[in-house]
């Protein structure tokens, strides 16, 4: 066997390994990556999670309530905005996808948003990475009080020199 021969079928044998295993590693983001890449950071309550059929594949919508505007200016109605992440449940018919976040009404949630090309809704930066529970005014994954994550948001977009 020549040895592009074995190169290409070790190539092979990689992608379907990897098909087979059915999944990406997910890249973390740093605090400073997630300030970064949002065009939009709020702190909200979600109102309503609506899913929808679209082109084959399953998505939801969770409208929240803006309640403090961190980083950005809602486009539209300045007091709410629409959230679409894949997944969710369609009649009979149910979809999850693995690291896309998930929003339950009721939620105080903490988002790094990015403008989506309609600009009528916004997806979360780093699928899940980009949405942080709030609970008592604790940022949940971080366990620390909401005035001092955002305290470290605030001095990751205003450095002093």
């Amino acid at each position: 066997m020549n040895t592009k021969t074995m190169v290409i079928l070790l190539l092979l044998f990689f992608c379907c390994l990897s098909i087979q295993n059915g999944h990406g590693a997910m890249v973390k983001l740093s605090l400073e990556q997630l300030v970064t890449d949002a065009d939009l950071m709020v702190l909200g309550t979600v109102d309503s999670v609506q899913s929808e059929l679209v082109e084959g594949k399953i998505f939801s919508f969770a409208t929240v309530s803006v309640n403090l505007k961190i980083k950005g200016e809602p486009e539209g109605t300045q007091d709410k905005i629409v959230v679409r992440f894949p997944g969710g449940t369609v009649g009979d018919v149910g979809m999850k996808v693995e690291d896309s976040p998930d929003y339950k009404q009721g939620e105080e949630v903490l988002l790094f948003l990015q403008k989506t090309k309609t600009q009528l809704e916004y997806v979360t930066v780093g699928s899940s990475q980009g949405k942080f529970l709030m609970k008592n005014n604790i940022v949940v994954r971080e366990n620390i009080p909401l005035d001092q994550f955002i305290e470290r948001i605030q001095r990751i977009m205003h450095p002093t020199k």
